[in-house]
């Protein structure tokens, strides 16, 4: 299991136990519907990055209210998911996400998106 703190491009497809100080600097809101009891199933991707690059955060319910851009997070067993072959990383009730006391020092690296780096799963190749 993985537990020291991580960097953004050293994340791969199977990461797992990941602890990653990352800052949000994009929020998309992708899936937001009313269940039959009223509530609201709420799903948003949102960009952190760090000095080496950028990753799709899928953040789910009160994830994405903690979630502000330009704030800087600390996430805590997380883990990277293949979603469309595309690189997510995922917070799960085993995980947390909390506001850092201190902002990332020198510049973002958003040019380095691995999101956006095509995967093929191995499981499903060997099938």
């Amino acid at each position: 299991m993985e537990s020291s703190t991580k960097q953004v491009s050293a994340l791969r497809p199977d990461s797992i136990g990941v602890n990653l100080v990352a800052c949000a600097v994009a929020c998309n809101v992708v899936v937001e519907r009313l269940r039959p009891d009223g509530s609201t199933v709420s799903v948003a991707e949102i960009v952190v990055a760090d000095e080496t690059g950028c990753v799709v955060f899928l953040a789910k319910g009160d994830q994405i209210a903690l979630m502000n851009i330009g704030q800087t997070y600390v996430f805590t067993n997380a883990r990277v998911q293949l979603y469309r072959r595309l690189m997510r990383l995922e917070v799960d009730k085993w995980g947390s996400i909390a506001p850092s006391e201190t902002p990332l020092a020198g510049p973002l690296n958003e040019a380095n998106n691995v999101s956006e780096t095509e995967h093929v799963s191995l499981v499903a190749e060997s099938l």
